[in-house]
Order: C-alpha cells, then sequence, then structure tokens
C-alpha cells in the first residue's frame, strides 16, 4: 500500500501541477487574443475579494475530506471538483458497501473506487444536463426548484450518517462536542470560518484519542 500511495502522490503532484497551469490558458488568450487584461490593480483588488473568503477552505478541507478520500481520493477529488457534495458521499458509500474498516488500506482501495466511479458518472450527467437540464428544470413548478437549496444539508446528512454507522463512538462524541463548541463560540463572537476550522480541529483530535483508547483496551486484553 506505501507503494501505491507514493505512486499516487507522484501522478497526483503531477496533472495537479499540469491543472494549476492550464487554469490560466483561456485567459491568457483571452489577453493576448483581445487584449483583455485587468491590470495588476484589478488582479489584486479580485485576490484580496477571494483569497479571504476560499483561504479557510483550503485549510479545512483537504484535513476534513483526507480521512474519507485517501491518497488518491483526495487527488482525484481535487481535479475533478464537487468535494463535499458528490465525491466524499462516494467514498462513504463505497467503503460501506465494501465492509471495510475506515483508515484501513481495503478502504483506501474502495474510496478510490468510488471516487473515480463518481467521477466518470458526474462527466456523463453533466453531459446529458447540458443537453436536456436546462429545458427540464424550466418545467419544473417552483415547489420543486425551490427544494434545490436543501440538497448539500441533505448529502452532508447522509454522508455524517453513513460514517457515524462506521465507528458510532466517533460520531456521537464528536457531535456532541462540537455542538457544544459551536455553541459557546457563536456567542463569543467568532467569525463562522474559524469556528468551522476549530470544529475539523476538534474532530480530528476526538478521533485520534478513541482509536488510540481503543487499540491500547485490545493490545491490554491481548496480553
Amino acid at each position: 500500500m506505501n507503494s501505491f500511495s507514493k505512486k499516487a502522490v507522484k501522478i497526483g503532484t503531477m496533472f495537479m501541477l499540469c491543472a494549476a497551469i492550464s487554469v490560466f490558458i483561456p485567459a491568457l488568450y483571452l489577453w493576448l487574443r483581445y487584449g483583455a487584461w485587468p491590470g495588476w490593480s484589478g488582479l489584486g483588488s479580485l485576490a484580496s475579494l477571494l483569497v479571504p473568503m476560499s483561504i479557510v477552505g483550503w485549510i479545512v478541507q483537504p484535513i476534513s475530506y483526507f480521512p474519507a478520500l485517501g491518497v488518491a481520493g483526495t487527488y482525484m477529488t481535487w481535479m475533478a471538483g464537487s468535494a463535499a457534495d458528490v465525491r466524499v458521499p462516494a467514498s462513504a458509500a463505497a467503503q460501506n458497501a465494501a465492509e471495510v474498516e475506515p483508515g484501513s488500506a481495503e478502504a483506501e482501495v474502495a474510496s478510490t473506487l468510488g471516487v473515480c466511479t463518481s467521477i466518470v458518472v458526474t462527466v456523463l450527467v453533466m453531459l446529458l444536463f447540458v443537453i436536456a437540464g436546462a429545458a427540464i428544470v424550466n418545467i419544473l413548478p417552483p415547489s420543486v426548484t425551490a427544494a434545490f437549496v436543501y440538497i448539500l444539508p441533505a448529502l452532508v446528512g447522509a454522508l455524517y450518517t453513513t460514517l457515524t454507522l462506521a465507528n458510532r463512538r466517533v460520531g456521537s462524541i464528536t457531535l456532541f462536542i462540537n455542538a457544544i463548541l459551536y455553541f459557546v463560540l457563536r456567542k463569543a463572537g467568532i467569525p463562522t470560518a474559524i469556528i468551522m476550522l476549530l470544529m475539523v480541529i476538534s474532530g480530528i483530535i476526538i478521533t485520534i484519542a478513541i482509536f488510540r483508547s481503543q487499540n491500547k483496551k485490545s493490545l491490554i486484553e491481548k496480553e
């Protein structure tokens, strides 16, 4: 598995670098072909708006999703996008269907297959909806389209339930402590982005502490 992870890091890094460079190609084309250039001040203004909004996500999301996605799954997820609403649920569903232990080598393989399958399905579904989706949405009643805002919360809730079923102790303790942490920090006036980061860190610490406690208990029982 270590060999697989090393190859995944090598190939993933190469593709991520290519993707990071390729995203500038459309902008460079518009600049060179049509002279569309906002100037350094315009780019600086845009960066000053985007970086504060995105920087927490750049830190929180990779840390939050890596335990579920694994090495290869993480690279594929950040190449394809839709981490929270598609890739992580697909990874969790694949691990649940394979009945593997979270964090194991088997879970890494199941996650990789789940994320890969979700990407293929997403491309096919997106192609279908690009062709026919707009027409379908336009004929839907307002009562249906108004419910679209609940799609992401529903997916997050389903994902949390699936992961909690894999380890009820971790899920219940994390939910209880982070619920208290959320209300305390909200009353203290802490920004939501900082609260999210602290809750992720809290969840990681709780999970590590519980797994260490379980491993220690199993070693004592074996002795």
